[in-house]
């Protein structure tokens, strides 16, 4: 899975340096920098990102993976709250 995700990223980014550089020099020279962190394990941090986001995700505790929606529900309430609150205080 690694190694499928670190090549899923390489793509996007290689897309993004060809729109960011504009002499085939430096597109080369940054593409073969991305492919050296690659090498080294620069995208390691990226992967563990993503892999706690899946894991969260595909959590049984209801909690756990309805906790950003709770929130938003949550937020949401909130404002629907305030706007019937400022309408009532008109009157």
């Amino acid at each position: 899975m690694n190694l499928a995700l670190a090549g899923s990223l390489i793509g996007p980014i290689s897309n993004l340096i060809d729109d960011l550089f504009t002499s085939d020099e430096e597109r080369a020279a940054a593409k073969q920098r991305l492919l050296e962190l690659q090498q080294k394990g620069g995208f390691a941090k990226a992967e563990q990102q993503l892999s706690v986001i899946l894991a969260e995700a595909q959590s049984q505790d209801p909690w756990t993976s309805r906790a950003r929606p709770t929130l938003f529900y949550l937020m949401y309430s909130v404002i629907a709250l305030c706007f019937i609150g400022g309408v009532a205080g008109i009157w």
